[in-house]
């Protein structure tokens, strides 16, 4: 896990001074990979404003997407229990 920080750290430092063609993945905020998931891992293309873009999954199979089909609920309602307990956590103190 250390070492997966430290990459995709260094390709966001990489990303902000300029370099060009740096991608990795994250779980971003999209209707781009499947209609009913809001959030998905996919590759994305950083650039010196953060995501520039996110890229699309490459072709499946018919058994990959028969995977994918199958995980989408499942996923649905995990990321809804993400962003219900988001939305009710205050994140800094009372003052």
């Amino acid at each position: 896990m250390a070492y997966a920080a430290s990459d995709w750290s260094t390709s966001i430092l990489k990303a902000l001074r300029g370099d060009k063609g740096i991608a990795e993945y994250a779980l971003v905020e999209n209707d781009l990979q499947q209609p009913h998931c809001h959030f998905f891992g996919c590759a994305v293309e950083l650039g010196t404003h953060g995501v520039e873009r996110v890229l699309p999954i490459p072709a499946l199979n018919a058994y990959e997407q028969q995977l994918l089909d199958a995980c989408v609920p499942a996923l649905s309602a995990e990321l809804r229990k993400g962003v219900d307990f988001a939305e009710k956590t205050h994140l800094t103190p009372d003052c």
